[in-house]
């Protein structure tokens, strides 16, 4: 004999409001587009900066990418930098191996990814009037591994 056993009632809403949630949240509704951009100056690799929307119920996010310039077979594709929020961000390679990115408008508590190196690139960062950030800064910890060092600021783990 078949028995049917019910579901608790808290059980069934919150299984529902998940469904509803993934069907909803979890689809390609992110939307991306495109911000500055600098050409290293060996014309290796391109700093692209692109801002993600992903509707109402997520804040915006900028990104700034460090990818091979066209024609170039480098492997890199690699997000250096995000924050909350949408934020004009400057790019300025002071060499092949060092560039600074720029956010006046970026608050410390919306930052939420900065690498500090990632192979041979340095980055430095200089955010709004709370202060610079970049290699040797105050506050969090910088890690590294895989050829990658990033600023935790509360948020990330530590990569070993």
């Amino acid at each position: 004999m078949l028995q049917v056993i019910p579901f608790p009632k808290g059980l069934l809403a919150g299984f529902t409001a998940a469904a509803l949630t993934c069907l909803f949240g979890c689809s390609p509704l992110c939307g991306d587009t495109s911000g500055g951009q600098a050409r290293s100056p060996d014309n290796m690799l391109d700093a692209i900066t692109t801002y993600r929307d992903c509707g109402a119920t997520t804040p915006e996010y900028t990104r700034v990418t460090l990818q091979p310039a066209p024609g170039n077979h480098y492997d890199i594709n690699q997000i250096v930098f995000t924050t909350r929020n949408h934020h004009e961000v400057g790019l300025l390679w002071k060499g092949a191996s060092e560039l600074t990115i720029k956010c006046p408008t970026c608050q410390p508590r919306d930052i939420e990814l900065q690498i500090v190196k990632f192979r041979s690139v340095v980055i430095t960062y200089e955010p709004g009037p709370a202060g610079a950030v970049g290699p040797g800064l105050t506050g969090g910890n910088t890690v590294s591994g895989g050829g990658c060092a990033m600023k935790t600021l509360g948020v990330l783990p530590a990569i070993s």
